[in-house]
């Protein structure tokens, strides 16, 4: 558009090919996936996106019937529009109790066949897809009950009166399926991931649990070899304000401001162990294994010699310990990996693992050395570190993908009496104080804590009930989150992104 105005370009009429071209491709259920029914549906979406009002919440087009044989559907674009009309604009919802002919209007397009409920629509300037499964038998209703909405003024960071606060939009700035290296046997699912967000609304957070089948919800972009998922995030900057009543010297509910919430941040691409001299060894690539190149260094004696071949090479006399390296970064909250220097690399890393009885006498006497290839908040990194005979870390390793700047800001906090000012203090300190004992990423004061005790009683000689009111800043942030899949097409572990419900989070650690 600025190329445009300024005359740099001349405006011409695009082909249906190249709009296809620029639109994001859908995958997943492959209702119009081929051939000119994929054309129509990218059409259809791109003219409803450029003719959008300005309304925070618009549908481009949303089909219901058969998943693979686009003949056996109906378009109720107009019939959702109309029912996000009754709503005030604002919410589009189902419940699995909703008779889907009634609500829409429609007649079964595909009798005893299985069917989905496909949503392409446009919510706050982000475009998202979602794809909803319908019981088999009538009258048709979904399975699972659909909700996306607005945020309201409060999620978005104005002026609010509730004690647990911090959630403000989650929005997936891209988001890839399939071959580690080949981009050529990748899909990109930025618009499905975001609606798997939205679903959860007002919760606004991204749970993809682990052994999820992702080729299912997605489709399989390349069988037959291990697969990765890469999710590129934004949470935007905002305001907001909680305002805890008080009562006895203690709060009636508890206080609880957060940041977001990224599992995991720290991802191991694969991790091995081997002896550090590789004399008479033979090496051979994993398939696929088209790995960053490394120097290993071969100690024969007094000779020392360089040998460059990829972390992925492996041979007879090397464990690859991937798993067990990720199980300690999950164990430590998947924002960091810490491994101390002079411990026993088969007490702590290997701690509980069966065959590591096996490779430990295998290695006995021999100096080892520890590679990890990682990405921590999606940057590339290389670790090496080296044991002595009794396999005892000569160096340690402590990687933190903590946010080096506060995630949180503490504006303003003041303590005493609702309306008059002469009895209320200024508790800024203490309160930032409180955040920072959790990296500046939650403020959490519970009902059993003693306000006095922390900021004093700025009434007395009075008694009365106080307020706690905290104004905060919300800092922007970026990052993105990996995970392997298997050849099944199943997550190697839990991603969690956002604002979870404290189950969500509480089974990502166990797993």
């Amino acid at each position: 558009q600025r190329r445009l105005q300024s005359g740099q370009l001349e405006p011409r009429k695009f082909s249906t090919e190249e709009l296809v071209k620029a639109l994001e491709p859908t995958y997943g259920v492959k209702l119009a996936e081929k051939g000119p029914a994929k054309v129509l549906w990218l059409k259809e979406s791109f003219q409803a996106l450029m003719s959008l009002p300005k309304a925070r919440l618009a549908i481009l087009v949303a089909v219901i019937g058969h998943p693979i044989e686009a003949d056996k559907a109906v378009d109720v674009t107009a019939a959702l529009n109309e029912r996000l009309r009754r709503f005030g604009g604002i919410q589009l919802s189902f419940s699995p109790r909703d008779n889907l002919e009634m609500d829409l209007n429609i007649m079964d397009p595909c009798p005893g066949r299985k069917k989905v409920l496909r949503i392409r629509y446009c919510l706050e300037g982000t475009l998202a897809e979602v794809n909803l499964a319908i019981k088999p038998r009538l009258p048709l209703r979904l399975c699972e009950a659909f909700h996306i909405a607005c945020m309201s003024g409060a999620e978005r960071g104005e002026v609010q009166t509730s004690t647990r606060s911090g959630t403000t939009r989650l929005t997936v700035v891209r988001a890839v399926y399939g071959h580690v290296n080949d981009p050529e046997r990748r899909f990109s699912v930025t618009e499905k991931v975001q609606g798997l967000v939205d679903q959860r609304s007002p919760a606004q957070c991204l749970v993809m649990r682990r052994g999820q089948n992702l080729s299912e919800i997605f489709g399989e972009p390349c069988t037959g070899v291990v697969k990765t998922f890469s999710v590129m995030f934004k949470v935007a900057s905002c305001k907001g304000e909680v305002v805890a009543a008080e009562a006895n010297g203690r709060l009636v509910e508890p206080l609880r401001v957060e940041s977001a919430v990224v599992v995991p941040s720290v991802f191991v691409s694969i991790a091995t162990l081997s002896p550090k001299t590789l004399v008479g060894r033979t090496f051979g690539a994993q398939a696929d294994g088209k790995a960053k190149l490394i120097n290993y260094h071969v100690f024969d004696g007094a000779k020392s010699r360089g040998k460059k071949t990829s972390i992925r090479s492996i041979d007879s006399e090397t464990w690859v310990i991937t798993a067990e390296v990720r199980g300690m970064v999950t164990s430590q909250g998947g924002n960091r990996l810490s491994i101390d220097k002079g411990e026993n690399i088969f007490f702590t890393v290997l701690s509980g693992v069966p065959e590591a009885a096996v490779w430990q006498s295998r290695f006995r006497g021999k100096e080892l050395v520890l590679e990890l290839e990682y990405r921590s908040n999606g940057k590339l990194g290389h670790a090496r570190l080296e044991t002595d005979a009794d396999h005892l870390l000569l160096h340690g390793l402590d990687l933190s993908a903590r946010p080096t700047d506060p995630a949180l800001e503490i504006i303003s906090a003041v303590y005493g009496h609702p309306t008059d000012h002469a009895m209320q203090a200024d508790v800024r300190p203490a309160v930032e104080a409180i955040l920072a004992r959790t990296g500046w990423r939650t403020l959490e004061i519970g009902t059993g804590e003693d306000l006095e005790a922390m900021f004093g009683d700025p009434c007395y000689p009075h008694h009365t009930n106080k307020v706690l009111q905290v104004r905060y800043l919300q800092r922007e942030r970026h990052g993105t989150v990996h995970s392997e899949v298997d050849l099944a097409g199943k997550l190697d572990q839990t991603l969690v992104v956002g604002w979870p419900r404290d189950s969500d989070l509480e089974e990502s650690m166990d797993r």
